[in-house]
C-alpha cells in the first residue's frame, strides 16, 4: 500500500512539474508576441517629416532662375520734329528748282543677355507662369536722309545730291515682367545708355549734257562728325514689349521692341526698333 502511494507521489509531482513548465513556456511566448512591435518601421514617417522640414538644395533653388542670350535682326524706324523740319527743304516757290527727298530706315543687328527669376512655383497655381526679367543688351539707331535739288531752269542737267547718315550705339538696360511659360508676353522699361556715334555728310554736284557749263562734271565732299554728349542724350528712359515662344527649354524666338523718345538733346526724334530674335536659355 506504501508503495502504490509513493507511486502515485511521484506521478502526481511529475504531472505538477510538466504542467508548470507548460504554462511558463505560455506565460513566455506571450511575452514575446508583442516584440515586432518594436521593429523601427514607423521611423519612416518621422524620416520623411524631417526631410520636408530640411532646406532645399541649393540645385533647386538655382531653378528659380534662369539666364537667357538672344540675338537678331532689328530694323529701326525714327519720326520726330526733327525730321519733319528736315522735310521743310522740300517746300520752295522757287520755280526753277526741284527739290525732292527721302527717308531710310536702317537695318542692324540687337545682341543681349537677361536674367529671368520666377518667385511662385507651384505649378497648378497661375502666378507660377509670372516672371521678372532684368538685362542689357547693345542698340544701334539712326537714319539716313537724302535730299536732290535739280535746277530746271538750265538747258542741261545739273544737280545737287545731299546725304546725312546718323549712326549712333546705344546699351539699353531693361526691366521686364513676363507672363507664360511657351507662349508668353513680356513688357517693361528700359533705360538706353548712349555710347558713341557718328555724324556723317555727303555733298555731290555732278552735271551733263552737251551745253554743261564748262563740260559735264561730278565730285564730292563728305565730312564725319563725332557724336557726342553735346548733341545727344547721355541716357533716356523708354519702353520694351514683345511676344515669344519657348520651342524647347534651351530654345526660343521672340519679337521684340524698343520705343524710345530721348535721341537729340535739343531736338524730338523718336526711335522705335522691332527686332526679330533667337533665345537660348539655361537654367
Amino acid at each position: 500500500m506504501a508503495r502504490c502511494l509513493s507511486i502515485f507521489f511521484l506521478v502526481s509531482l511529475f504531472y505538477l512539474c510538466n504542467s508548470q513548465l507548460v504554462l511558463a513556456q505560455k506565460k513566455g511566448s506571450s511575452k514575446k508576441k508583442p516584440a515586432p512591435k518594436s521593429v523601427s518601421k514607423p521611423s519612416k514617417p518621422a524620416a520623411k517629416s524631417e526631410s520636408n522640414s530640411s532646406p532645399a538644395p541649393s540645385g533647386q533653388i538655382m531653378k528659380l532662375i534662369y539666364g537667357d542670350v538672344f540675338v537678331g535682326p532689328s530694323m529701326n524706324f525714327a519720326s520726330g520734329d526733327y525730321i519733319d523740319y528736315q522735310k521743310l527743304y522740300y517746300g520752295t516757290s522757287n520755280s526753277n528748282f526741284s527739290i525732292s527727298g527721302t527717308f531710310k530706315n536702317q537695318t542692324f543687328f540687337t545682341a543681349g543677355a537677361q536674367a529671368r527669376v520666377f518667385p511662385f512655383r507651384k505649378p497648378e497655381s497661375p502666378l507660377s507662369a509670372i516672371s521678372f526679367t532684368a538685362g542689357l543688351s547693345f542698340l544701334r539707331k539712326g537714319f539716313t536722309h537724302e535730299v536732290l535739288l535739280v535746277n530746271t531752269s538750265l538747258d542741261y542737267k545739273d544737280e545737287t545730291h545731299l546725304k546725312e547718315e546718323f549712326d549712333a550705339s546705344f546699351l539699353a538696360s531693361h526691366v521686364m515682367v513676363r507672363y507664360g511659360k511657351r507662349l508668353y508676353a513680356e513688357a517693361g522699361i528700359s533705360i538706353d545708355w548712349f555710347l558713341s556715334g557718328v555724324r556723317n555728310q555727303e555733298l555731290l554736284r555732278k552735271s551733263s549734257g552737251a551745253n554743261a557749263y564748262q563740260g559735264p562734271f561730278e565730285t564730292t565732299a563728305n565730312v564725319d562728325y563725332n557724336l557726342t554728349t553735346k548733341t545727344m542724350n547721355s541716357q533716356s528712359l523708354g519702353w520694351v514689349f514683345g511676344v515669344g515662344y519657348q520651342i524647347t527649354d534651351m530654345f526660343g524666338a521672340r519679337f521684340f521692341n524698343n520705343l524710345n523718345s530721348g535721341f537729340f538733346k535739343d531736338s524730338k526724334l523718336q526711335n522705335y526698333q522691332p527686332s526679330l530674335q533667337i533665345t537660348v536659355s539655361f537654367p
